[in-house]
Parts: C-alpha cells; sequence; structure tokens
C-alpha cells in the first residue's frame, strides 16, 4: 500500500514551532507505520544564510530592544509592508519551492509556524496545480493567533482554545476549518508511569522538600542568574532545579554560584526528561512560551509567569492568568515572593492544578496526527 505523505514545516531549530512540529511527527510515527513524513527547516530550506541573519537579528531584537519586537509583533501597518517582501520572496524562490512540491510530492502540509503557511499559501494561488491541489493545516503555538496566519487557502486551522477559534472567525475563518485540539506536545507527556522515587534519586535531590523549576526555554532565556539569586531572600526551605537548555554560558555561571546557595541546587542543560522534572516539581518559575507552558498544563504543575517576550508571550501569560492557570510575576522579587507564596499554600496549588486538568490537552498531537492521516471532511 503507498504511504501517505506529510510534509512538516518550521522555522528555528529548538523552538516552541520546531519542538511542535516533533511532537507531531512522533504522534503520526506512533499512530501509523503508513506515512511517510518530510520535516524541514523551512527558512534554512529557502535560504541558509538569511535564516542565520534574521535569527541573530530576532535574538539580539529581543535582548537589546524588546519594545522594537513589541511595536513589529502584529502591527498592521507592519504586516502589510511585510506581506509583499514574503510575496516577493516567494516570487524569487518560487521554483525553489515548487521544487520540493514535487520532489516529495506531499499529500498534506502541516505549519507549526505562519510564515511557511502563509508562503505555502501564496504558492496556492500562483503556484504548480500540484501545490494548488494539497491541503495546508496551520497549528498554533501559541495562545493567541495573529494576523499572519490569516488566510483563506490554509484548509484547516488547529488552534489551542475556543477563543482562538473565535478570533479566526471574526476574521473571516469558517467554523469548519477550526479544529480546537491544542497545541501539540510530545506524546510522552500521556504517559502515566513514572516513579517519582527514581527520579529524585537520578537527580540526587530529597523526597521531603519541594522542588522550584526555573526555565527559559530551550536557549535558557531571561534573567535566570537573577531569579536564582533572588530566591535567597526567603528562609523558606525547598530544592531548586534549574534547566539551562542550550545556554552554556548560563549553565557555568551557575554551576559556580550553586554550592554557595543556601538551598541545594541541580543545574541542568540541555535534557529530554522535561516531563518527569515538571511531574516532581511543585512550582515552576519560566517563560510563558506555548510549548512550555502547554507541557506544564499537561503535568498539572502551578506556573509562575516572568520575563515574557512581547507579543506572543505577552498574550500567552495574559491569557493563562485570566484562566487562573498561572499567575504573573512583574520582576525577579515578585517572582521569588510569589513563589514561596504557593509553596506554603497547598490548597492553592491545588485550585491551579484542578485548574490545569480541565484545561490542558496532552493529547493534542495524537488528534492532529490522526486527523492528517485521516482528513477531517
Amino acid at each position: 500500500m503507498t504511504k501517505k505523505k506529510i510534509l512538516l514545516t518550521y522555522i528555528t531549530p529548538y523552538s516552541g514551532h520546531h519542538q511542535a512540529s516533533l511532537a507531531i511527527e512522533k504522534a503520526l510515527d506512533r499512530l501509523s507505520n503508513k506515512v511517510e513524513v518530510l520535516n524541514i527547516d523551512f527558512l534554512r530550506y529557502l535560504h541558509p544564510i538569511g535564516r542565520i541573519i534574521v535569527e541573530k537579528s530576532y535574538f539580539q531584537m529581543l535582548k537589546k530592544s524588546p519594545q522594537t519586537w513589541e511595536y513589529l509583533y502584529d502591527n498592521p501597518e507592519v504586516y502589510d509592508r511585510l506581506k509583499k517582501w514574503i510575496n516577493w520572496l516567494g516570487i524569487w524562490k518560487y521554483s525553489k519551492l515548487v521544487k520540493l512540491i514535487e520532489k516529495f510530492n506531499p499529500d498534506i502540509i502541516c505549519c507549526a509556524q505562519a510564515f511557511p503557511a502563509l508562503m505555502l499559501a501564496n504558492l496556492k494561488l500562483h503556484g504548480s496545480l500540484k501545490m494548488a491541489l494539497t491541503p495546508i493545516v496551520g497549528v498554533f503555538t501559541d495562545y493567541v493567533p495573529h494576523r499572519y496566519w490569516i488566510h483563506q487557502e490554509i484548509n484547516l486551522y488547529v488552534v489551542p482554545s475556543k477563543e482562538a477559534g473565535l478570533v479566526l472567525m471574526r476574521k473571516g475563518i469558517s467554523e469548519n476549518r477550526i479544529r480546537n485540539f491544542g497545541i501539540p506536545i510530545d506524546p510522552k507527556f500521556l504517559i502515566d508511569r513514572f516513579n517519582r522515587e527514581d527520579a529524585l534519586r537520578r537527580l540526587g535531590l530529597g523526597g521531603f522538600l519541594p522542588i522550584v523549576l526555573i526555565m527559559g526555554g530551550g536557549r535558557g532565556l531571561g534573567q535566570i542568574k537573577e531569579m536564582v539569586e533572588e530566591l535567597q531572600t526567603d528562609s523558606f526551605s525547598f530544592q531548586l532545579v534549574v534547566i539551562c537548555g542550550r545556554n552554556k554560558k548560563l549553565k557555568k555561571k551557575l554551576e559556580k554560584i550553586a554550592s554557595f546557595l543556601r538551598y541545594p541546587a541541580k543545574i541542568i542543560g540541555y535534557t529530554e526528561n522535561i516531563n518527569e522534572l515538571m511531574k516532581i516539581s511543585s512550582v515552576i518559575i519560566t517563560k510563558p512560551g506555548g510549548l512550555t507552558v502547554s507541557e506544564c498544563l499537561a503535568c498539572k504543575l502551578p506556573m509562575i509567569l516572568i520575563n515574557p517576550i512581547p507579543g506572543q508571550e505577552a498574550f500567552n501569560a495574559r491569557f493563562l492568568a485570566e484562566h487562573n492557570l498561572a499567575v504573573i510575576a512583574s520582576s525577579e522579587k515578585k517572582a521569588a515572593a510569589l513563589t514561596v507564596q504557593l509553596l506554603k499554600d497547598e490548597e492553592a496549588r491545588q485550585r491551579m492544578r484542578i485548574q490545569a486538568s480541565n484545561f490542558s490537552r496532552p493529547d493534542a498531537a495524537l488528534m492532529i496526527a490522526d486527523t492528517l492521516i485521516k482528513g477531517w471532511d
């Protein structure tokens, strides 16, 4: 039997978009051996050097001038200009995109980021017949939609909430093109078999003191060192686990001060067992990236959100706070105070766990994969 071919796209490795795309790929592999998947960094495919420039510029902007990104994000005037650039880039890279589509010959394309979805949707209007007949699925990785997703040639949208679906409908997307499956996270978050004692032993942590987890995404972004130091100011006893991701400089800095902290601390770089670390923790302090907070919800982990990137993460934080799924801290000092407050208040943590259980969608990747395999008409 001929395998169904599914093209997955994202931009920027180790990003939430990348993790979502990998989660869908794993789910497809789990559900069927009759699919062939190609998962590509779309911008790298189009222009390898351009991808590096865009990525470095983006992170430099976030570091040195976040207010600039806040201005650019979902700005209608910027969107109109950028759309012209995207159309120009599409014409410039037309032959390369057509070659990709005709060589792999996908039955369906699934985009975990708006840029490839928008470019491929434009190609449907002006490209090859094969592309015109190939359905595109757009998968949101944040809780509030932005205008770059809106295109009549995107056949199906996967949204994280009813509210996100309503936003799309107000922008002209029909209800039958929307599925509220949630943000796709690794299917391993669905596994219930988990031995807390074994996980604690591997980390060298005790089983009596509560655990505070600190994360800054896959790149270890945010004022993590300052947060670790601020937690020193309260005498309440706990253990600390810090995930530095691929930020090697941060890991070295924290390892130097770890032995001088008043609480036991484990400093970890990039790790594949985030699900276990979240499940053994009592509270997490994190940036509100869409994938990270979705993983926290799946683990019913109370969240304190800090240092959101203007735009998508700020909207995520506001959405989660409005639904009583997290609390927002305006500074490292406030985050430290809220952490101790939550550690002391088991009832408050339990309320957040119940709310997370009602809202979380740990099966989102499997739902998306099933739809990609079976269709939705």
